[in-house]
């Protein structure tokens, strides 16, 4: 098998999937299930704690062997429907600004009920749960997902994380990484994350 390049509509990193067998190709229209988790980091590198979802996956990249695919975007993006749907499990890491919760959380990222929701569908509000659901709809899989979000202090400009929420990416560093060696030691990854909640 050969790789190819997806065309990235976002900012990514390896966005890369295995070519599928021709035949599969022209009868489903499918690309090639996988057995590794994708993990995706989310946010605006020039928005401070914005950030923290992609200096995490860069970080896990550079520092964990695990078996799998990390990618960064700035958004949900449809374009990102297919890939997913290649994917038992999905983790997206992200900001979130509430003050008052823990460090990080591990939130589960249900599908929407449908791709077409009451107000219409449109491209510019979109959401994790519509990606999922196009992965389901349209592409017959979806990933067994949750949400990492990170407490995040400070939205200005500026290309570092502040020190508070360095102190909480490390402590999710530490859990995720924990996690992600637990779902390749046990080979359980391809039946996504197992009783986690």
């Amino acid at each position: 098998m050969t790789e190819r390049w997806f065309p990235a509509t976002i900012m990514a990193t390896e966005f890369r999937v295995l070519e599928q067998d021709e035949a599969a190709a022209e009868t489903f229209g499918l690309a090639q299930a996988r057995r590794d988790v994708m993990v995706i980091g989310i946010g605006n590198p020039l928005r401070g704690d914005d950030a923290v979802g992609i200096h995490l996956v860069q970080r896990l990249k550079r520092h964990f062997t695990g078996d799998f695919k990390g990618i960064v975007a700035y958004e949900a993006d449809i374009g990102l429907a297919e890939e997913i749907s290649c994917y038992p499990a999905l983790l997206v890491i992200d900001a979130l600004a509430a003050s008052s919760e823990p460090p990080f959380q591990m939130l589960p990222l249900p599908a929407a009920s449908t791709i077409f929701p009451a107000g219409g569908f449109s491209s510019h509000v979109f959401n994790w749960g519509m990606v999922l659901a196009m992965a389901r709809d349209i592409f017959g899989r979806c990933p067994e997902a949750f949400l990492c979000g990170i407490r995040a202090h400070s939205f200005a400009i500026d290309e570092r994380l502040s020190p508070l929420c360095q102190t909480a990416a490390d402590a999710a560093f530490d859990y995720l990484t924990r996690l992600l060696a637990a779902e390749d030691a046990d080979g359980e990854a391809q039946q996504g994350w197992g009783g986690l909640s």
